[in-house]
């Protein structure tokens, strides 16, 4: 157990790259729908700068590579199973924000459910981790960044925190867990 707490300690990894995935409307409509706003859009946002800031999370977001997910499957104490299953399979992340209110919308390709979770910056909230195990969390922001920290209420006692970026068209999420 020490030497698995020691060896998350050091691992810090980029955990998703993701990109932003424009979904396309059937063929007889000529519009698809972005993650960018409208100039009229903008202008009624540029009254809250700090949700500005973060409008580039909206959207939907896939997965495109895993770096270095064996330490974080080491880290959660996934078993082996689980372990296939993630890091075959590629996650798909949704955010939404209404006002003040965010709401995220985490699955896998493919798995017909997803999880979603709504909270406001800088406040706790319940949440779940990949295997299940409940977690306390809070999102901030940090600029245009979006910081995690995700606190394991289960059996196993850690501390997962998420920083998440955006440039251009990707997301890079980096995973620290100690």
């Amino acid at each position: 157990m020490g030497a698995m707490i020691a060896r998350a300690l050091v691992c810090v990894l980029l955990l998703l790259s993701i990109s932003l995935t424009t979904l396309t409307l059937p063929s007889n409509t000529s519009s698809r729908p972005r993650a960018t706003h409208s100039a009229k859009e903008q202008k009624s946002r540029a009254s809250n700068s700090n949700s500005m800031a973060l409008d580039h999370f909206i959207g939907r977001w896939l997965e495109e590579k895993k770096e270095s997910f064996a330490c974080l499957a080491d880290a959660l104490g996934l078993s082996g199973e689980q372990r296939a299953f993630f890091e075959n399979s590629k996650s798909e992340l949704s955010y939404q924000r209404n006002g003040d209110t965010w709401t995220i919308a985490v699955g896998i390709v493919g798995v017909p459910q997803n999880t979603t979770f709504t909270f406001k910056l800088g406040e706790t909230y319940d949440s779940t981790n990949i295997d299940g195990s409940p977690l306390k969390s809070v999102i901030r922001q940090d600029g245009n960044r979006l910081v995690e920290r995700h606190e394991n209420q289960g059996q196993r006692n850690f501390v997962m925190d998420i920083v998440r970026e955006v440039h251009n068209d990707l997301m890079n999420a980096t995973t620290t867990i100690g």
